[in-house]
């Protein structure tokens, strides 16, 4: 990355405790002179440098950006604003604070704002400070929340901004549903690297990733006024997932969720699917009866994000006992750290499985590999069961009490299946009243019943594309699509004889 003022010179403000626990570091970069007011520091020098006053400062250091150390800026800032001065930032953004929700501290012009997001990542290239929480905490704040302003962004609107782009980029951060994308947008999607094409007139970020290649795209964007649209796998994807290996047929999408201010899965910034879930919108009779006719239709039929896992054969644990799910995720997948979880939290919820129904049976929903999921050094017993083998989430579902889940689309499925569902992250479902949350949620403060949030879920904020006809389509129709193709998927690829 080129020089940014790090290396050409920087003033820091406070020669306090905090500046000194990170002085080692903060001074392998170019710092001209520290800012004091305190007489103890006076003419004096600090590792080297020279302690000047406010007023020194105006007069020979005004033309250097400022790192505001002190715990307490108020003063500061208000001091630096009387003076016209924009270009500071504060020790806090460099050491990202863990409390959440994480937020950026948004100061200056649009031109600063990209000076200093080079600083802070030319920071993270020296392994100062933490990107991930850092990164997060900038695209939450400066690009996902503040867009929530931003006129209408529903889902009507998107499609038909996305239908008139003639010029689009996108940019698809993991192998997933670039064809319904360009059905969707009835012309060619251009590849998207880490540079906005000049003809852009939209940007398509599909399946989020906060690095800084995507933060510089969408700060791009956002000073050509092109408009960011984000992403991400609908709830009834696809028959196999995207790296599947059964071919196009069978591992494309069907389903996304679309936004112009947030993802569903980011409980940090809202969302399409939270706004209407906060509204005071009540859903006509009609709406209801169409909801509980499609949570009927995806039960019976046993539909999920994907449809290529068989049905179980066999018997799970012992009749009479009470059977409890536990619920196992990948390693790194976003929806964790983004649904408020860890590593940790999977423990927990193991824990207090274990602990709040002492006489039940206990299924962890494992990942096929078991290294690659939370729970490898779980030790079966005859209380414990470890599921590994491919199963119909749905399925599985039916033939338990009650279901544990950290932020896994599983335990939204459960709910609206009628089970108890007890959630340790926070993911989109939980908050609403209809789950049992370890943890609360400041903004979501409506409740409403599993049927309205899967209306708004599955209907009001997704976008189905047929198969048929590479246009959007309605979710019966995508329904009655998937249900075909999986039928052909069990006869064609798993050689079994449908009904």
């Amino acid at each position: 990355m080129n020089a940014c003022f790090l290396d050409t010179g920087y003033v820091i403000w406070g020669c306090g405790e905090r500046f000194r626990q990170r002085a080692e570091m903060l001074l392998r970069f170019h710092v001209i002179a520290i800012v004091d007011n305190a007489p103890a520091f006076r003419g004096k020098q600090v590792f080297g440098l020279p302690v000047v006053d406010q007023e020194t400062y105006l007069a020979d250091f005004h033309a250097y950006p400022v790192l505001i150390t002190p715990m307490e800026t108020e003063s500061i800032v208000v001091f630096l604003r009387a003076h016209r001065m924009s270009r500071y930032f504060f020790l806090d953004e460099v050491f990202a604070p863990t409390a959440r929700p994480q937020r950026m501290q948004m100061t200056g012009d649009a031109a600063w704002q990209m000076e200093k997001l080079a600083a802070l990542v030319r920071l993270k290239d020296a392994q100062i400070n933490d990107w991930n929480e850092w990164g997060v905490s900038y695209f939450s704040y400066h690009f996902l929340g503040r867009r929530r302003t931003r006129g209408d962004c529903g889902r009507t609107s998107i499609a038909q901004l996305l239908c008139q782009s003639k010029y689009p980029a996108m940019r698809v951060l993991s192998a997933s549903t670039s064809a319904p994308i360009d059905a969707l947008l009835n012309a060619a999607s251009s590849a998207c690297g880490q540079t906005l094409p000049s003809a852009a007139d939209v940007l398509i970020l599909h399946g989020l990733n906060i690095d800084f290649p995507t933060l510089n795209l969408v700060a791009q964007a956002e000073r050509c006024d092109v408009p960011v649209i984000f992403s991400e796998d609908g709830f009834l994807r696809s028959i196999e997932p995207a790296d599947g290996k059964s071919g196009l047929a069978y591992t494309r999408g069907h389903a996304l969720m679309l936004d112009q201010g947030g993802l569903y899965i980011h409980a940090d910034t809202p969302s399409m699917f939270e706004d209407a879930m906060n509204s005071e919108r009540e859903l006509s009779p009609g709406e209801l009866v169409r909801a509980r006719r499609l949570i009927e239709k995806v039960h019976t039929e046993h539909l999920s994000k994907y449809n290529h896992q068989p049905r179980l054969q066999h018997t799970l644990g012992t009749a009479g006992k009470e059977h409890i799910l536990v619920v196992d995720q990948v390693f790194s997948d976003k929806s964790i750290s983004f649904g408020w979880a860890t590593d940790d939290t999977f423990r927990e919820m193991l824990d207090a499985a274990l602990r709040e129904n002492p006489e039940a049976e206990i299924f962890i929903k494992a990942h096929p590999v078991k290294s690659q999921g939370h729970f490898a050094d779980v030790v079966e017993t005859e209380r414990i069961h470890l599921l590994t083998e491919p199963m119909n989430p749905i399925d599985l579902i039916d033939r338990m009490d009650k279901v544990y889940v950290c932020t896994s689309q599983l335990g939204f499925e459960a709910a609206f299946c009628g089970k108890e569902v007890h959630v340790f992250g926070m993911p989109f479902y939980a908050g609403w009243g209809f789950t049992i949350d370890a943890q609360t949620h400041p903004r979501r403060v409506t409740r409403r019943t599993v049927e309205e949030a899967f209306y708004f879920a599955y209907i009001a904020c997704s976008v189905y594309v047929s198969y048929e006809t590479q246009g959007v389509c309605e979710i019966e129709q995508a329904i009655d699509e998937l249900l075909a193709l999986r039928a052909a998927y069990q006869r064609d690829v798993l050689g079994e004889t449908c009904p």
